[in-house]
């Protein structure tokens, strides 16, 4: 992945204010039936975060301001966890919009996924998101296009080459354009 920085704008630099003091987390949860692979999961998951900028982030703070950085930014975090009972997608959520990002080297979505009892089960992908770099809308199409690319790779199909969309301006920035 490339290296790039960008000042947050002022609607960002809100969040990230929030953020610190426990809000601005979005959490987004898609029921799957059938067996999850985890291997195509995680491969499906790389695939996003090398296309989409926002998703190789992580804040760094420094005299300047706060900025998102792509430089060092890990992996996006997945959590597998075998599901002891029906409410617990539930409770998870609860734990997730409580869970501030760290602000050091991860990035800002998170995903856990609550495996079926059995194969033929009921799954939750609990996707978390820091508000700065996702909304509802965002959201779904992040699962959507997560759910697209773990099809194609579960199914063999060839994937064309990805290339990282480029990252977009603060929303400043682009209202204030001509």
């Amino acid at each position: 992945m490339v290296n790039f920085s960008r000042k947050l704008g002022l609607v960002e630099n809100l969040f990230a204010t929030l953020h610190s003091m426990g809000a601005m987390i979005y959490v987004n949860i898609a029921s799957i039936q059938g067996v999850i692979s985890l291997d195509v999961l995680r491969s499906a998951m790389d695939l996003l975060q090398k296309r989409h900028p926002l998703l190789q982030v992580h804040l760094q703070e420094s005299d300047d301001g706060v900025s998102f950085c792509a430089d060092g930014t890990l992996r996006i975090p997945l959590t597998a966890i075998e599901r002891q009972h029906e409410q617990q997608w539930l409770e998870i959520a609860e734990g997730e919009l409580l869970q501030k990002f760290s602000g050091e080297f991860d990035p800002l979505c998170r995903i856990t996924l609550l495996q079926a009892f059995e194969q033929s089960g009921q799954n939750e992908l609990i996707v978390t998101f820091h508000h700065a770099i996702a909304d509802g809308i965002s959201a779904l199409h992040f699962v959507h296009e997560l759910l697209s690319y773990y099809q194609q790779l579960a199914e063999g199909s060839p994937i064309s080459p990805i290339e990282s969309l480029p990252l977009l301006p603060s929303l400043e920035q682009l209202l204030s354009r001509p």
